[in-house]
């Protein structure tokens, strides 16, 4: 059997979402509340939950029935949880109403009021009724006799209640594998006589040291009262094995600073996390079932270089099956590339539709540093190098302080690198999308004037074909732009015309609905236009350098929107970027900055909470 999916349907807080478990490591990255943990929570109880017969009596506990609820709203419409499973095995097949790729659905339909359930198996089916399928019942006692799941939640802290309980369990286990021949055939091992040996030695020990007090009782008891007195022990392996749990400790040397060793309940919350980890990332030798491990947000309590660590071990466990991850760390993605990522968003999962390796390679290469940070954005803007992000990360900031609902800190800035490199970004964004309106990461491109020829290539790349206005307009863009600067006629009229043509084709891409803006002529001409000489005398002192006027500040800068030139001594440094956008004031930002903020702000709120936002004093 193989876990393929699992489905939930106005369960929690999902509408109708499905989790894709084919591969052998997930990896769940999304913000707090976007749906992961009710995802592993659902999936544990599947098969740690109640037993076929609790479900068969239709008894269930409150903890049960928080599982799956509180639910949405359903409308009428069915709550269910429904597992995906390919059962390999023809024979078995058989057993079970499977399509034509061996897929079999086990279905939990969930009654809420008064809550119960009903289990069934293979499509949903009009006025199927509240009896359970048999077949269900003998599909969920398979499954629970084919895998093993592994839970590990993320409230893992310094208290060590969890931590303990799970020392606890993990001893018990391992001294009841070795000591009390569970799960196996055959004749007792040396371990489980041994053990046997003790408790017969420690009866005949307390009957030895307390025979004083039995002879005393014995001899002082009224005739005819008693005959005999005897000690009994509880000295069962069974006993043994318990107290011995109870009474086991790890003691730990972590450095010189605790050479004596120390309690693993006495160390840190990071070490403990590791440790719980470590504890249930193998199963018993004699569990012949598939192990899958689930652990929430491994990098809990870690310093960066250890959720490096960590993570990389995890990630390569050869003991494990299936490893399910959720996470908020980007260094996790790092460490798992592109191909186990899915993204939780809004309680909905979103995984990738890209199966070309030399595409995932491309994405998995992608996927480190910013952009590891960028899939758990929910707005990203894209620009051509480090300049641009300064200077809109520092703007974002600034307006971050007056927002309530924290939906500024969910945009992020990517630097391509340079105008032709934003298709591969675009790839890995849209890689996740479901359909147009359905994505987990809106997007907005902005490129300086000079990228006409780079944006046709890139909307046909990602849109598989450039619409007839769009393309004139591109064209008309680029022979002004050729005109401005490649052919030497460098004057105020051509620089002008072509600046006239980038705002046509601006009002073009937003009719068309493309997510992509042209700066006025360049980064530096677009947010400095309207700065006020106080402003220039500030930026002045700060770079130590005398400017006559605003243009010959933007040129100093490397623009080339003045005249057509660049500057032979322009200052390229993306630090000044972005002291420009944590200082200029907000009355002398451009319309065209404006509009740009607008459009990447409006990728998650909409555009009335968007200008309210930019209305505001920052």
């Amino acid at each position: 059997m193989e876990i393929q999916s699992i489905q939930f349907e106005n369960v929690r807080n999902f509408t109708n979402t499905t989790l894709d478990l084919s591969k052998p490591t997930n990896i769940l990255v999304g913000r707090n509340n976007s749906g992961k943990t009710s995802a592993l929570k659902i999936f544990d109880w599947i098969f740690n939950g109640p037993s076929v017969d609790e479900f068969r009596e239709d008894e269930f506990t409150d903890e049960h029935r928080d599982i799956l609820v509180p639910a949405r709203n359903s409308q009428k419409k069915a709550r269910r949880v429904t597992l995906f499973v390919r059962i390999t095995d023809g024979r078995s097949r058989k057993k079970y109403p499977c399509d034509k790729n061996g897929i079999c659905q086990l279905r939990f339909k969930v009654y809420r009021q008064p809550f119960s359930m009903t289990l069934k198996v293979g499509e949903p089916r009009r006025g199927e009724g509240r009896d359970h399928d048999e077949a269900a019942m003998h599909l969920l006692t398979a499954l629970r006799k084919h895998f093993v799941v592994s839970f590990i939640p993320s409230f893992r802290d310094a208290s060590s209640k969890r931590f303990g309980k799970s020392l606890d369990a993990a001893f018990q286990d391992t001294l009841s594998e070795r000591a009390l021949h569970s799960g196996r055939q055959g004749g007792a091992p040396s371990e489980y006589r041994k053990v046997k040996q003790i408790g017969n030695d420690l009866v005949k020990m307390a009957e030895q040291l307390t025979d004083p007090v039995v002879q005393q009782i014995q001899n002082r008891a009224p005739n005819g009262m008693l005959v005999k007195a005897k000690v009994s022990l509880k000295s069962g392996p069974e006993e043994i094995i318990e107290w011995l749990t109870s009474q086991l400790e790890i003691n730990l040397v972590t450095g010189e600073h605790d050479e004596e060793s120390v309690s693993a309940l006495n160390v840190g919350s990071g070490l403990q996390s590791i440790l719980d980890v470590a504890i249930h990332s193998s199963k018993n030798a004699s569990d012949t079932r598939k192990h899958i491990l689930m652990i929430e947000e491994p990098e809990a309590f870690l310093h960066p270089s250890a959720q490096r660590l960590v993570s990389r071990d995890i990630i390569n466990l050869t003991e494990i099956d299936k490893l399910i991850v959720t996470t908020h760390s980007p260094i996790v993605v790092e460490e798992g590339g592109f191909d186990p990522i899915q993204i939780a968003a809004d309680q909905e999962f979103f995984s990738h539709n890209e199966n070309e390796e030399r595409r995932m390679t491309i994405n998995s290469a992608l996927l480190q540093g910013p952009g590891a940070e960028m899939i758990f954005a929910k707005s990203v803007l894209l620009v051509e190098g480090d300049g641009d992000r300064q200077f809109y990360e520092a703007l974002r900031r600034r307006i971050a302080i007056n927002d309530s609902t924290g939906k500024m800190d969910q945009l992020f800035v990517i630097p391509t690198g340079s105008k032709t490199s934003f298709i591969p970004w675009l790839k890995l964004i849209k890689s996740y999308e479901k359909s147009t309106n359905d994505k987990p990461i809106k997007w907005v491109a902005v490129l300086d004037g000079d990228a006409s020829t780079d944006i046709r290539e890139l909307l046909k790349d990602i849109y598989g074909s450039v619409k007839k206005s769009a393309n004139e307009a591109l064209g008309e863009l680029s022979a002004a732009h050729t005109t401005a600067v490649t052919q030497g006629r460098i004057d105020e009229a051509t620089v002008k015309a072509w600046l006239a043509k980038i705002k046509i084709a601006n009002s073009t891409m937003e009719a068309l609905d493309y997510p992509i803006i042209f700066h006025k002529g360049d980064l530096e001409t677009c947010s400095l236009s309207n700065i006020e000489d106080s402003t220039l005398e500030y930026f002045s002192d700060a770079l130590n350098k005398e400017f006559e006027n605003t243009q010959e500040f933007i040129k100093y800068l490397g623009s080339k929107a003045i005249d057509g030139k660049s500057s032979q001594n322009s200052l390229k440094a993306p630090w000044a970027r972005g002291m420009i956008g944590g200082f200029i004031p907000k009355a002398e930002v451009s319309k065209s900055t404006i509009n740009i903020l607008q459009k990447w702000m409006v990728g998650l709120m909409t555009k009335g909470e968007a200008r309210q936002l930019l209305k505001l004093d920052w």
